[in-house]
């Protein structure tokens, strides 16, 4: 504890002395918060799992359980190991075991067989099938598998299985997909070469899309650094979460991430850094969901219990007490986060396991992806590193930029001031912030002031959120993209949305398919209650722009007006004659123009 390490004593009753094998991992077996210590050893005749149970409350602070007649003939080299794979695989919310080879009991014999003992909700395990009436699911292989890995291949939110054929014996990569109710396929080989010098698999996105790619480790004579995933994702059905502590830093190794619907009801579970390929763990603090609805909004809750050893009461700055969804409470977690939302499939959320009032100095560094960072108490760093333009022209991944965003939810009506031009360390009212790689900001519920980029060809995207908030948009920048996507009362009373009334202060009028600084503005999540079409066409008797038939009805929801100086955009949420009247949402200062024009330019989306 606090950076000392402590050791525990106490053995299985009759075991006597334990050798240790290879073969050892970490994981949350009961959810408690606590990570868990699993390895072969011949504690109940030479093939046994032994789990070490983290148990906190006492001064021994492991409570030692064994599953005999689990691993292979035990071995002390980690070539010929085999991998300890967790996943929750069923999806009841406890981590499963994939072995791709183990103990056949019935035959006293080692087995190419692979098989997942399925956790039983309590840290133990069903045992191998053959024996006292156990349930673990055997596959129809008989690949002699070393390395392997859970990942969700296709996508569709259960968790599959990697495995790689052990060194020195000629094999392949193969794939079992999850097809549920504990029964995995082979598919097909995810390699087109057969090998005996295969040394494991790591998974990484290397493309920033979205799937999760293969990096191969083998001999440096085979040709096959990686193995692309061609399953696309399809936008708004998957989550991607990188979590870090307060400081910034991957401390969360082997911990557990549930993710849950809006009604409470439990979709996922991850690890966090899991152990992968044979004898590496991932690094990245990355969680992938799939199989999601852009529908719905999610809540992450990370199981990281605060303990107590030796009699010495642990701290922690962390989100602590319960997580309620629904009328179901989720006890014992330190960290949620609630609104999570399926986006694109190429956007990530870098979060931190703190509240928003605690003050902590963190260097939060993102992702390839989009990331967006929830700003909290504190003087932080935020780098959002490469990223995705999505929003104009043919997406593009750039090495220092894309549409990365820093959130101030968490200020709630503390008014804050951002500048995204300035480099240096800037005091928004409610933090203390340094950006670099930041391109756009989402405000709270205050009237807040927000600066879109001035470097020439670098969007900006700013959402005040609530509150009457003042946007100020440079000429020489890039697109400037103004959103009222992230209001928190959109079904209330509220006959603005809960926006407030905003100012845009230098709104660059032209095309945006020809004008470079053009600024947007996107109001449909405002304009939720309008089902018709939007389209102008320019009528030549005319020489005006005009909405064609099956668009004017939008002229109920919204209207365009100036008064010769200023112009005033205004919404009618449920249409005239309802129960809203119309309300101007956003002043373009010094800007004269009308809906028609703002439409054709492509500066207005509804």
């Amino acid at each position: 504890m606090n950076g000392t390490a402590t050791t525990g004593t106490g053995r299985p009753t009759g075991t006597g002395t334990v050798n240790n094998y290879a073969e050892v991992s970490a994981v949350d077996l009961k959810n408690n918060g606590m990570v868990d210590i699993i390895e072969h050893t011949n504690a109940s005749g030479n093939f046994a799992l032994i789990t070490f149970m983290n148990d906190q409350s006492t001064t021994n602070s492991f409570v030692l359980r064994s599953l005999s007649g689990v691993f292979i003939t035990p071995v002390l080299a980690t070539g010929t190991a085999v991998a300890m794979t967790w996943a929750d695989f069923n999806n009841d919310g406890f981590m499963d075991l994939y072995l791709n080879k183990g103990r056949d009991v019935i035959n006293a014999s080692d087995s190419n067989a692979s098989r997942i003992y399925w956790n039983d909700g309590h840290g133990g395990f069903a045992t191998a099938a053959g024996t006292t009436g156990g349930t673990a699911t055997y596959f129809t292989d008989n690949l002699n598998g070393s390395g392997s890995l859970a990942i969700d291949w296709n996508h569709d939110g259960k968790m599959d299985v990697i495995e790689v054929s052990a060194y020195g014996i000629s094999g392949n990569i193969a794939l079992y997909t999850n097809q549920e109710g504990r029964v995995f396929s082979l598919g097909a080989n995810l390699s087109t070469l057969v090998r005996s010098e295969f040394l494991g698999v790591t998974p990484w996105d290397f493309n920033w899309g979205g799937a999760v790619d293969l990096m191969v480790n083998a001999d440096a004579a085979i040709h096959l650094p990686y193995i692309i995933n061609n399953n696309p994702v399809t936008d708004g059905t998957s989550l991607h979460l990188q979590i870090f502590d307060p400081d910034g830093l991957n401390v969360y190794c082997a911990s557990t991430v549930q993710l849950y619907n809006f009604s409470g009801v439990l979709v996922s579970s991850k690890i966090i850094n899991p152990q992968g390929g044979l004898t590496t763990n991932n690094s990245s603090a990355l969680v992938y969901f799939y199989g999601l609805s852009a529908l719905e909004t999610y809540t992450a809750v990370l199981l990281n219990s605060v303990s107590t050893v030796n009699g010495v009461s642990g701290t922690s700055s962390d989100v602590g007490g319960q997580a309620t969804f629904g009328g179901n409470t989720i006890e014992n977690v330190n960290a949620t986060w609630t609104g999570l939302t399926a986006t694109l499939a190429t956007h990530n959320y870098v979060l931190s396991a703190e509240a928003g009032s605690h003050s902590a100095n963190g260097n939060f560094i993102g992702t390839g992806y989009n990331d967006t960072f929830f700003a909290t108490a504190g003087a932080d760093t935020y780098n959002g590193g490469g990223g995705w333009l999505n929003h104009f022209g043919t997406p593009a991944w750039v090495i220092g930029g894309g549409e990365n965003i820093l959130d101030f939810t968490l200020a709630g009506t503390t008014s804050i001031t951002v500048n995204l031009n300035t480099t240096t360390v800037q005091n928004t009212g409610f933090d203390t912030v340094t950006l670099t790689n930041i391109e756009g900001l989402i405000g709270g519920a205050g009237n807040d002031n927000l600066t879109a980029n001035s470097t020439a060809n670098v969007n900006s995207f700013l959402d005040g959120r609530g509150g009457n908030d003042t946007y100020t948009i440079s000429s020489t920048g890039g697109h400037a993209m103004l959103s009222f996507t992230n209001l928190t009362n959109l079904n209330n009373s509220d006959a603005s949305g809960d926006n407030g009334s905003d100012t845009a202060i230098g709104f660059t009028m032209g095309n945006t398919t020809s004008v470079a600084s053009a600024s947007v503005i996107d109001l449909s999540a405002l304009l939720h209650g309008y089902t018709g079409t939007a389209y102008v066409y320019h009528d030549t008797t005319t020489n005006k722009n005009v909405l064609d038939k099956a668009s004017e009805g939008l002229m109920n929801y919204l209207s365009v007006t100036n008064d010769c100086t200023n112009t005033h955009i205004s919404i009618d949420r449920d249409g005239t004659g309802g129960t809203f009247t119309p309300t101007v949402v956003l002043t373009l200062n010094n800007v004269v123009t009308d809906l028609e024009t703002l439409m054709v330019n492509h500066q207005l989306i509804v």
